[in-house]
């Protein structure tokens, strides 16, 4: 009868190994985990008679899920599916805006930073709608005294009539 491996074990000898039906098998610890959050992929699973097999991923990649499929470059570089491989990101010339490298996309060069004037833009809008709502609230306000004024005119003189007819 042969032993059963536990969970994060594996077979490193297998029942009646070496043409020897008595030998029992032998259970190893498996691998440490592979570092998969930089530069390493799981390649081969521990489990039956296999241990676990950390790879490096390729082609300047700095996260991948296997040999071919980088999700992340490392920083300066972009994945170009082309080459199959992280690439470094084109450098602009002094004076131009560099819009962030990234996988799969390398960097555009400009003369403006236009995610700052879309901020500018933004903002010059919510403070044109503030002074607009400010403006119409003090003349509803305005406007609400004026009535008052009124109505107050209209009690007054009503009441003066009606003290002149009691005379």
């Amino acid at each position: 009868l042969c032993s059963t491996c536990v969970s994060g074990e594996f077979a490193s000898t297998d029942c009646g190994a070496f043409d020897n039906p008595a030998q029992d098998r032998e259970c190893s610890v498996c691998a440490a985990p592979c570092d998969t959050s930089h530069g390493q992929f799981e390649e081969f699973a521990c489990g039956g008679v296999q241990d676990r097999v950390c790879s490096a991923c390729g082609g300047g990649c700095d996260k991948c899920t296997s040999a071919t499929t980088c999700t992340a470059c490392v920083a300066g570089t972009y994945w170009d599916a082309s080459a199959a491989a992280c690439v470094p990101c084109t450098v602009c010339d002094a004076g131009r805006y560099d819009r962030t490298c990234a996988t799969g996309r390398n960097a555009v060069c400009t003369t403006h930073n236009a995610s700052l004037i879309f901020v500018g833009v933004v903002v010059a809008i919510f403070v044109f709608v503030a002074l607009v709502v400010g403006f119409m609230i003090r003349r509803r306000r305005y406007s609400r005294h004026q009535k008052q004024d009124v109505t107050f005119s209209e009690v007054a003189a009503t009441s003066e009539l009606s003290a002149t007819s009691r005379v």
